[in-house]
């Protein structure tokens, strides 16, 4: 039996500089600057109230004004993702009015503007939230738009990208649909790499749209009933099979996934008889390797299923979040690199940071350089095998983090990790990943994708080895590139992140003073510097004594 004593989330949100950010109703993390640290995007449905959050060695400043060229338009479901390629994350959101559908601010001269009129966003309908994927296979992204039908026009829209911008090429199966869109998510939940559309419809349950290669196809399942809302998709039982969680009124419905298609598993999951449930997240949050159920209840209150094995058990108490109240909805994100699942929660208007402060389990952070909704990334080690599928992190109206972590337990390191590209790109593949690490993989989308930097045995110095109370390390990159620089204990833990982000070529220097990320002393003893640049790394020992 796991101990649960120590397994918390802890509020942080005055010390990460958060106090303050109101007036908002959707979250997201991304890296919007570049610069490898996860900040946050507050939407608001207000023009003027949305919020820019840049990371700063785990507290956030708000730069709005210095990130953003003019007001940005009120919106509603927040997207953060590389729509197109460019290497530049853009965020796009369900616009509050009805003159733009789509509100989407793209990064130009330094700065987000909003160029929803120049790509072609036009029209006086209700959208409730806008979600992305390669609808006909062509290597660019589409938007799907998903409407509220408020306002006597039923259906979704479908943006096909267009090059220059996107036009209206919505598919029958998708105009016919005439309820109450809620949210939607695209995922590939028959393995066949053409991403496939669930939406949520308020009033009739859930729609699966089956992807084929040049265009949506037909409605492939139907499942849940009235006031369906919020809806998570996961791979709980580790088949390979993602599974879908409909959060609704009358509370919780569970679909595994399989070769044959879903089935219900609510009961055997142990997931019947849930409160009324407005939105959630399937999310590793102890990195025990079982996708655990994160929810956000109709009364305001959180609800932390843990996945044991396949079967969900209660540990909100245990966790710390049973006092939370006047949620609305939620996104997850690893803010401060150490591993585990952050959140970042939208509680009665206001922003609220909870850092998971003991999550245990060993982890693997696999970063996408140019994702696509449908990239199907499994993990080998050993007898465990996990899948997860880039853009699986988006709920009703927020986004977490587009990394994939998973959890490990108490392994230290895995056989490999394979990267199946959507719509058929390819693979990549990594042999013997370590815990602790983040690896980035290319998915050769990117306009800017170049060639990985090459790794040697002098891109790492260590000055001098053995070290007496303080080592210096000298390390070398040779292009622009993303880089990790950490100290390592010899079975893979990371001890100490001592620089990640965006580097430019040159010459670094570092010392490491033996110290953990606690500020605790090490012993003496054998340590390892870690270099990772790109989808590469290399390793040097050292030797460490304290004074």
């Amino acid at each position: 039996m796991r101990e649960w004593i120590l397994l918390a989330f802890c509020d942080i949100t005055p010390q990460a500089g958060l106090l303050g950010v109101s007036g908002v109703r959707s979250v997201a993390f991304c890296d919007y600057d570049g610069d490898g640290d996860l900040d946050l995007i507050a939407g608001s449905p207000e023009d003027g109230g949305t919020r820019f959050l840049e990371n700063r060695a785990g507290k956030f400043a708000d730069m709005t004004t210095q990130e953003v060229a003019g007001p940005v338009p009120g919106l509603l479901g927040l997207l953060a993702w590389d729509i197109d390629y460019d290497g530049k994350v853009e965020i796009i959101g369900a616009s509050s009015h009805l003159g733009s559908p789509i509100v989407f601010l793209k990064r130009n001269a330094g700065v987000f503007q909003d160029v929803s009129a120049e790509l072609g966003f036009v029209g006086g309908r209700s959208t409730r939230r806008v979600i992305a994927f390669d609808a006909n296979c062509d290597g660019r992204l589409d938007l799907l738009e998903i409407n509220t039908a408020l306002i006597g026009e039923p259906g979704n829209r479908l943006w096909v990208s267009a090059g220059a911008g996107f036009r209206d090429e919505t598919p029958s199966e998708l105009a016919s649909v005439s309820a109450d869109g809620f949210s939607g998510i695209t995922i590939d939940f028959n393995r066949d790499l053409y991403p496939d559309v669930i939406l949520s419809q308020k009033d009739a349950g859930l729609l699966v749209i089956k992807g084929r290669r040049e265009k949506l196809g037909e409605v492939f399942f139907r499942a849940g009933g009235s006031e369906t809302r919020g809806v998570a998709v996961g791979d709980y039982d580790g088949n390979g099979f993602y599974d879908i969680f409909a959060c609704s009124d009358e509370g919780g419905l569970l679909l595994a996934g399989g070769p044959e298609g879903f089935r219900d598993a609510t009961r055997e999951a142990g997931l019947s008889g849930l409160p009324p449930l407005r939105d959630g997240l399937f999310v590793d949050v102890d990195l025990d390797g079982w996708d655990d159920l994160l929810l956000v209840r109709m009364d305001g209150g959180l609800l932390l299923m843990a996945n044991e094995g396949g079967l969900f058990v209660d540990r909100t108490s245990a966790w710390g979040l049973d006092a939370v109240a006047g949620a609305r909805t939620l996104a997850t994100g690893d803010y401060d690199g150490d591993g585990d699942p952050d959140i970042a929660l939208i509680t009665d208007g206001s922003l609220r940071l909870l850092e998971n402060i003991n999550a245990r389990g060993n982890y693997i952070k696999v970063r996408i350089n140019g994702p696509a909704p449908g990239d199907r990334i499994t993990l080998y080690s050993g007898d465990l095998v996990r899948t997860a599928q880039a853009g699986a992190s988006l709920n009703s109206l927020s986004a977490g983090s587009a990394d994939i972590t998973f959890g490990l337990g108490e392994r230290n390191e895995a056989d490999s990790i394979v990267a199946l590209w959507s719509c058929g790109g390819g693979k990549a593949v990594l042999r013997k990943p370590k815990s602790g690490s983040t690896y980035l993989l290319s998915s050769g989308r990117t306009s800017a994708a170049e060639s990985e930097p090459e790794l040697s045995d002098t891109s790492v110095k260590l000055i001098p080895n053995p070290a007496f109370g303080t080592a210096g390390i000298l390390y070398i990159i040779e292009k622009p590139s993303w880089a990790e620089l950490r100290v390592v204990e010899p079975s893979g833990k990371t001890l100490k992140v001592l620089g990640r982000g965006q580097m430019e070529p040159g010459a670094y220097w570092v010392s490491w003073d033996g110290t953990d990320e606690t500020g605790a002393k090490m012993p003496k003893g054998i340590y390892f510097v870690n270099l990772t640049v790109g989808e590469k790394s290399c390793q040097k020992k050292l030797v460490w004594f304290p004074y």
